[in-house]
């Protein structure tokens, strides 16, 4: 599921592409996105469709922003990344409890409603599929 966001770092705004991924175990953003400056140096081993990766830059203190809501989060940085973000279980905990609908993944913060809007409207066979994964593994 793919979504439109507005990513702050450093008071600079990217607007951009994700996708919203449950499965994903980190937040990730594809090399070339962010200004090298931004990050900082780390080294950590991973594991990502049975292949082992090795990652080298993480950014800290990315803001994810719906509207005048921003979400403090951090992602590592990915090469030959074919996707330019993507939303893992931190992001998901973060705008934990949410529904996900045909039209985008809802959550509420501050008595507002916020949506993270699909760009693609998800078919009902795929919608089901979705809940059925996030209701067996929140559980």
């Amino acid at each position: 599921m793919y979504t439109e966001i507005k990513r702050v770092i450093k008071r600079e705004i990217f607007n951009t592409i994700a996708l919203i991924d449950s499965l994903a175990n980190m937040n990730c953003i594809q090399e070339g996105l962010i200004p090298i400056k931004y990050y900082e140096k780390i080294l950590k081993k991973v594991s990502a469709n049975e292949s082992k990766m090795n990652i080298q830059y993480k950014l800290s203190n990315g803001k994810i922003c719906k509207g005048k809501i921003c979400y403090n989060t951090s992602f590592v940085l990915i090469k030959n990344m074919n996707t330019c973000m993507i939303f893992g279980t931190p992001f998901l905990t973060l705008v934990y409890p949410f529904q996900v609908t045909e039209k985008g993944l809802i959550t509420n913060i501050m008595g507002k409603e916020i949506c993270f809007e699909f760009i693609k409207p998800l078919k009902t066979r795929e919608l089901n599929l979705l809940k059925e994964y996030l209701i067996s593994h929140i559980e």
